[in-house]
């Protein structure tokens, strides 16, 4: 989420690449892994401290990314 917005160094996003998408969701479902990933922190981290990036320091609301499907 963070770095196909954020920085733009990639053309694809996690959820575009099949097998990368189903070992994600893997490493999800491994008891603790979910809990310990906190997105909104992450993406309010990146999009808020980068000021040379963001000068706006606009956080995204989304895409809401769900890898416990």
């Amino acid at each position: 989420s963070v770095y196909y917005s954020h920085f733009k160094c990639c053309r694809n996003r996690i959820s575009d690449f099949p097998a990368l998408s189903q070992y994600v969701r893997r490493l999800y479902a491994y008891s603790g892994i979910a809990e310990t990933v906190h997105m909104d922190h992450i993406k309010e981290h990146y999009f808020y401290s980068h000021g040379n990036i963001n000068p706006t320091r606009i956080v995204p609301v989304g895409p809401e990314l769900d890898f416990m499907r």
